[in-house]
């Protein structure tokens, strides 16, 4: 996969699309050029408002029970995006711009939750600091997966390394019967690493299927499974592994 319009640098990529995206915000070409992007640091008054209540014209005073759960929003939506990048440059495609798009769909979509609009909502500020920062870090792998997509994807690259291999498979047809030894070692080498793959692929199926037989948690189906870590998050009796855990499911694995 290649960028629909050619190499472009993530960096370019990503203000352009900023810019379109929050395009109805007032400075937002300013907010993005005095920004860095660096880090993200929550700040109740200018990220989050807080709902009024009901039937009364009064809003609602921010609680821990609020806090905690913005910061567990944030921290999960934080998580998923890099989840999601990394599953991105696992890929080994090259870099295209609509992974950006990805990770505004993502941010959206947890902005939008269900648990965040009872009492608070976050304010588009609070998307727009969040993304640069997002951005920022995912533009960096971008760029690193661009080049290594390059480097992969070199004929004159992919040559170089093959160098030796084209001139040892050369020498052998050259010396004939006499290299036998000079063969055996060549094969050798290039038959471990894919018989080491082998054996720990062939391995984890069989631990797997250990786990399931032995492990009465794994026995069964995914209901059983998570019965069984909410009785061990129960048994802890540690609150915020629990919301955690309601929260983002994967961070128990």
């Amino acid at each position: 996969l290649c960028s629909p319009l050619g190499w472009q640098s993530p960096n370019v990529d990503s203000e352009n699309i900023l810019l379109e995206y929050f395009k109805k915000e007032k400075d937002i070409v300013s907010i993005l050029k005095n920004s860095s992007g660096e880090k993200f640091e929550i700040n109740y008054d200018n990220h989050v408002k807080m709902n009024r209540k009901s039937g009364e014209l009064s809003t609602m005073t921010i609680e821990n029970q609020d806090i905690h759960s913005i910061n567990t929003t944030t921290d999960c939506l934080i998580s998923k995006v890099n989840e999601t990048v990394n599953k991105i440059c696992q890929q080994k495609h090259d870099y295209n711009l609509t992974y950006f798009h990805e990770i505004l769909r993502i941010i959206e979509e947890e902005v939008k939750s269900e648990p965040t609009q009872k009492r608070y909502t976050f304010t588009r500020k609070y998307e727009i600091d969040l993304s640069l920062y997002l951005f920022q870090r995912a533009s960096v792998k971008f760029k690193e997966m661009h080049k290594a997509f390059k480097r992969a994807n070199d004929p004159v690259h992919y040559l170089q390394c093959k160098k030796d291999d084209f001139f040892m498979s050369f020498k052998i047809s050259c010396q004939g019967a006499t290299s036998i030894k000079m063969f055996v070692d060549f094969l050798w080498k290039k038959l471990t690493p894919a018989v080491s793959s082998t054996i720990r692929k062939n391995m984890a199926l069989k631990i797997a299927g250990d786990i399931r037989t032995t492990c009465r948690a794994f026995s069964e189906n995914r209901a059983n499974l998570e019965k069984h870590i909410l009785i061990s998050l129960a048994e802890e009796e540690n609150f915020d592994n629990y919301c955690q855990y309601l929260h983002n499911p994967r961070i128990i694995f």
